[in-house]
């Protein structure tokens, strides 16, 4: 009994520190909050120590609360890769997956993806998560993100979805803005009259015949999403670079048209990433392998193989 105890104030104290108080854990977890401030108090009393700082509003750790997390993580990472490796005897495919992916990319590929999964596995449920940010996977729960250019974490399990595809940005404007600045002989002249999504305050383009221009902009605004530099250069602001797919339907629409058609940006690999120390459920593996496939097929708006010009 001592051991079975001991394991529940341990998952409640992992689920405190990972959700930042006991007010949140609690409501995640669907319990009192007397009932987690009772698992932490008997954690200190049964090791003899201190494990938060309670002199701060924040939930801190103490030096001995942190050597604990890590033990916490080691239980749950223990019993999720158990449930995980049994999984295979079961016959469905089912279970929650948890997705992080960029803002722009996430929002046209996932909906996809997800939709057409679920037409093959419907017992499945997804939790998608669209951030900019590199989220730590293990430290959120996350079991599959997707990257644009560098995977990051050396410790993730990194596939390139890409390998023989391109991932193609394009220069666009609106009409409007066109009809005040008429088209220079390079891309170079629109270095005044840019909008600048953050993440590349260059433009590396490439001339379909070969030739290489390096473009640094004096941006008329610079923006963090791609989104919002599509719907800058929609406002007639200024010459954008961005991917094909966030253009298409502006594009479509006849407010962005592309100008340089014969220049894109240098293409940059697509991956898709999760953890190495956690034992993918069924579910997640089916997701992974189905992933790996639709974009080898090159099912997506925007991202072609790399035959095609």
């Amino acid at each position: 009994m001592e051991i079975k105890e001991e394991a529940d104030w341990l998952l409640s104290f992992h689920a405190m520190v990972l959700h930042q108080g006991i007010s949140r854990a609690a409501q995640v977890l669907g319990v009192a909050k007397s009932t987690l401030s009772g698992h932490l108090r008997q954690l200190e009393e049964r090791y003899g120590v201190r494990l938060i700082q309670r002199t701060t509003r924040q939930f801190q750790l103490t030096a001995a609360g942190d050597e604990l997390f890590r033990h916490a993580c080691t239980l749950v990472e223990t019993l999720e890769r158990t449930r995980n490796q049994l999984s295979v005897f079961a016959e469905q495919v089912k279970g929650l997956i948890r997705l992080t992916a960029p803002l722009s990319s996430g929002a046209h590929i996932m909906p996809i993806l997800i939709r057409e999964f679920r037409e093959r596995y419907p017992l499945t449920r997804f939790d998608l998560r669209l951030n900019n940010d590199q989220l730590d996977l293990l430290q959120e729960r996350i079991d599959v993100g997707f990257r644009g250019g560098d995977p990051g974490d050396e410790s993730l399990v990194a596939r390139q979805l890409t390998q023989h595809m391109r991932v193609r940005r394009i220069l666009v404007a609106a009409p409007e803005w066109l009809a005040r600045h008429p088209l220079p002989a390079t891309p170079e002249a629109f270095a005044d009259d840019a909008v600048i999504y953050l993440p590349f305050d260059q433009w590396q383009l490439q001339h379909e015949q070969g030739p290489r221009l390096t473009v640094t902009p004096e941006p008329v605004v610079i923006c963090n999403t791609m989104e919002s530099a599509v719907q800058l250069c929609c406002q007639g602001l200024g010459v954008g670079l961005v991917t094909e797919f966030s253009a298409r339907d502006a594009i479509a629409q006849g407010r962005l048209v592309r100008v340089f058609s014969q220049w894109s940006a240098e293409d940059y690999p697509y991956y898709l990433v999760y953890p190495s120390r956690m034992a993918p459920s069924v579910a997640v593996r089916r997701f992974i392998d189905f992933t790996c496939e639709a974009f080898a097929q090159g099912r997506f708006y925007g991202i072609r193989p790399l035959i095609s010009v």
